[in-house]
């Protein structure tokens, strides 16, 4: 029980995180499954079910959003770094080209 705790505590800390930091949606959807979890713990606790049940149903809904996340379209900020590569690679040409000349 306190595995499955701590894995959902980390896993709704760090994507929050992220979330804020990069606004993408995907982190938010993995936060709130990770608060529900948790929530999902202390609930049980009250009622004092079994800690089994719990640590299958959230390994089954981290399945279920890994799998999300990898179907996802990359980033743009993949495609941003790109663009930077190839401007800076044209001027660098353009450069050498005009050193050439001279």
């Amino acid at each position: 029980m306190e595995t499955t705790w701590n894995s959902a505590k980390s896993l709704f800390k760090d994507n929050y995180l992220q979330y804020k930091l990069t606004g993408e949606s995907k982190y938010k959807i993995i936060s709130d499954q990770a608060l529900e979890t948790m929530n999902k713990i202390v609930d049980l606790q009250t009622k004092k079910e079994s800690p089994k049940q719990i640590h299958i149903d959230y390994l089954k809904e981290q399945d279920k959003y890994k799998g999300a996340l990898l179907r996802q379209k990359p980033s743009s900020i993949i495609k941003e770094s790109y663009s930077t590569k190839y401007i800076i690679l044209g001027t660098l040409t353009i450069l050498f080209f005009g050193l050439l000349v001279v």
